[in-house]
């Protein structure tokens, strides 16, 4: 059989080859994520954020302060304003991001770069997406730290919750039912916040809420 011989330039080099780009197709769509278990929440506190700024510099440490599980259930919230709370859009992202394990054939760049979450608000704790719940409620819950030693953490647990996404996608790269399969997956085997599925937990976990017909 006779060998075919790749044309060279005139200078000798090998012609490159031109790769097509087609042009991406954005779209928009909104759609609601169900709780369906509570969500816990363990924002950073600024007394937290305080003493890991003493620890980076080196700064003596204090004596251990008087506790306080009001406040530190109030420093646990992600708060857009007084009367609206939220939670952080990046948690939803990375959740639907590592789902890809989930799913065979699928790539993790390929969800990130896909599609992408347009409608949180900014506030100090970064984009939220604001949250709509039935009851919040005060947990106290004995945790392990460092060297197995035990402590309480006061945080917030929202009960019968659910968050509004707007998302813009690259229909050439994914659909939207694709984008709400990934999420169903992300929610039940991801989740979001404190004691989700992924760390060993049940709690955190969605779905996406059907239309009704």
């Amino acid at each position: 059989m006779p060998k075919v011989k790749t044309p060279a330039t005139p200078n000798g080099a090998l012609p490159q080859q031109v790769v097509a780009i087609p042009a991406m197709e954005l779209r928009e769509a909104t759609f609601t994520l169900i709780g369906t278990s509570p969500l816990i929440v363990h924002n950073w506190s600024e007394k937290a954020k305080r003493q890991l700024r003493e620890k980076h510099a080196k700064a003596a440490r204090q004596g251990r302060e008087k506790r306080d599980p009001e406040a530190e259930f109030q420093s646990s919230l992600y708060k857009i304003s007084d009367k609206v709370h939220g939670f952080p859009v990046r948690a939803f992202k990375r959740a639907a991001g590592d789902a890809w394990t989930h799913v065979e054939g699928l790539r993790k760049g390929i969800i990130l770069g896909s599609f992408h979450i347009i409608n949180g608000v900014s506030s100090k704790d970064g984009d939220l997406l604001p949250l709509e719940y039935s009851d919040l409620r005060k947990r106290e819950d004995m945790v392990r730290v460092s060297m197995g030693a035990a402590d309480l953490r006061y945080r917030g647990e929202y009960i019968g919750w659910k968050v509004n996404v707007t998302v813009r996608y690259n229909v050439r790269v994914i659909s939207l039912e694709q984008i709400l399969n990934i999420c169903n997956v992300a929610g039940f085997a991801k989740g979001i916040g404190e004691m989700r599925p992924e760390l060993g937990g049940s709690n955190g976990m969605f779905a996406v809420q059907e239309k009704e017909r």
